[in-house]
């Protein structure tokens, strides 16, 4: 089972699943399932949309089509789907699905777990890097949990000192000016089961100088 970690970050400067016939997907809880729950939400995630032909889910006993013009898509060709599962067999979603390499159904499934412990979150490095689209943020962050991440949720604000001290150390007041922001709350999804290590980029709104960054 995966759970949810989130993370607010107000960043500040001083100047000065395996393989299946040619197919990787993965299976995800949308939030985390307590004992007593009699419903739970699942995404699955599909490496390769272009080759999927037709896909069902359930609960390994029955299962429901779906039309794949509802798929999300997602990057690199991707796609995902978000479903959920009632009844007996609420912890054990089910996948099937055909491909253009194997028109056979192939059947791919995972037993959950209801969440036990809080996941846990630390932010372990922030830097600095250029891209011909510009000047980003790149923040390793590490999450944990007894079971597997499902979703990393994030929001970061970079403020100079300066401009924060002229807004008498008010955030709030002091964002206008702020150098990078997402722009809000964002998700970033862990790419492989057990995954901790999640990298998140965020575009610098304007550039900062060589002092600024040093």
């Amino acid at each position: 089972m995966r759970s949810l970690a989130a993370l607010g970050i107000v960043f500040f400067i001083v100047t000065s699943m395996p393989l299946q016939a040619a197919m990787s997907l993965d299976l995800q809880t949308v939030r985390g399932i307590r004992p007593g729950d009699k419903s739970a939400s699942y995404r699955v995630v599909f490496g390769s949309c272009s080759s999927l032909v037709r896909f069902e889910y359930g609960d390994g006993k029955a299962f429901q089509s779906v039309d794949l013009t509802s798929l999300q898509q997602e990057e690199a060709g991707a796609c995902s789907y978000t479903f959920a599962l009632q009844g007996d067999q609420v912890l054990s979603p089910s996948i099937r699905y055909v491909t253009l390499e194997n028109p056979e159904f192939t059947t791919y499934s995972e037993t959950f777990a209801y969440e036990s412990l809080p996941p846990q979150i630390k932010l372990q490095n922030i830097q600095f890097g250029t891209g011909s689209d510009g000047q980003f943020l790149v923040l390793q962050v590490n999450a944990q949990d007894n079971l597997d991440i499902s979703e990393v949720r994030y929001s970061v604000l970079g403020l100079l000192a300066s401009d924060l001290r002229k807004a008498g150390g008010i955030i709030a007041a002091a964002a206008p000016q702020a150098f990078s922001t997402s722009g809000g709350w964002k998700v970033v999804h862990p790419v492989a089961d057990s995954q901790t290590q999640i990298m998140i980029r965020v575009p610098l709104k304007s550039s900062l100088s060589q002092e600024q960054l040093a």
